[in-house]
């Protein structure tokens, strides 16, 4: 019996390395092979000067020498050690109270097992195998939530088109795509800086207000009363507090870092 059961978790035990192979072959070729290639070529003196391509020549270790001569590494180094704190020290500092409060069994929270999976199903996905074509599809499904975003926003003045100029649906689609690929490519230079200041500046400026007249504000009982609208359950008694002391500090650091930096996208 003892052999077999032996026998038994050998071959149970070979699932887990056949299940680990597509994650290595992905890591091979698409981290560790670019890796190595980037070291290599970090010898080698190989770029296109207009029409000329110079190299590849061997020159040791004169790019990193290079490197070290200017100024510049040491910017890069301090903008990236700025907000590496920036990022890290809030990170932890919200994991850190949301592990308190989700394993203090004495605050009986509600919807812990929701919130729980939320916050390690990252974790999950990341550490499985195949979790870079997990990624891909989820960009994939994000790539088309956007364009079905689009194409409600053209619904309206596509049905407009129709009505006003009594034409067929591919007609009055055709007449819309062309006025907004030509207005697009018009405003492009103009809106261009504006855009930026819309995303750095007044997304998180208005999300924060918002969160405060909404949380803040209107308080905790006008706050239930909306989320639980229609809603056979009622919602988690942790939703106020959450977007109350973390999601308003966290729109307010967005925009504080976007002023400070010019934008951390």
């Amino acid at each position: 019996m003892a052999k077999n059961n032996n026998h038994k978790a050998v071959s149970y035990n070979k699932w887990g390395y056949i299940f680990l192979i597509p994650f290595v072959v992905v890591y091979l070729i698409f981290q560790l092979v670019p890796l190595i290639s980037t070291i290599y070529n970090s010898f080698f003196e190989n770029y296109r000067s207009g029409l000329t391509q110079i190299g590849p020549n061997f020159v040791g270790l004169a790019n990193y020498a290079k490197l070290f001569q200017g100024g510049d590494i040491w910017i890069y180094f301090k903008n990236t050690m700025i907000m590496w704190v920036m990022g890290f020290v809030p990170q932890i500092l919200v994991s850190l109270l949301l592990a308190a409060w989700f394993s203090n069994p004495s605050l009986r929270l509600k919807g812990q097992r929701f919130f729980k999976t939320v916050i390690y199903l990252p974790n999950l996905i990341s550490s499985m195998p195949g979790s870079t074509i997990i990624a891909i599809i989820f960009f994939v499904a994000v790539l088309f939530a956007g364009m079905t975003s689009l194409i409600n926003l053209y619904e309206a003045p596509i049905a407009t088109v129709q009505e006003k100029l009594h034409v067929g649906r591919k007609t009055a689609c055709v007449i819309i795509a062309v006025i907004g690929v030509i207005v697009s490519l018009l405003i492009q230079g103009i809106v261009s800086d504006w855009m930026d200041i819309l995303s750095i500046y007044i997304c998180p400026l208005g999300a924060g207000l918002a969160g405060i007249m909404f949380f803040w504000i209107a308080g905790k009982k006008y706050v239930e009363t909306q989320v639980n609208k229609g809603r056979e359950t009622k919602f988690t008694k942790m939703y106020c507090p959450i977007c109350k002391y973390i999601y308003v500090p966290i729109c307010i650091l967005v925009l504080v870092l976007g002023i400070a930096l010019g934008g951390i996208g």
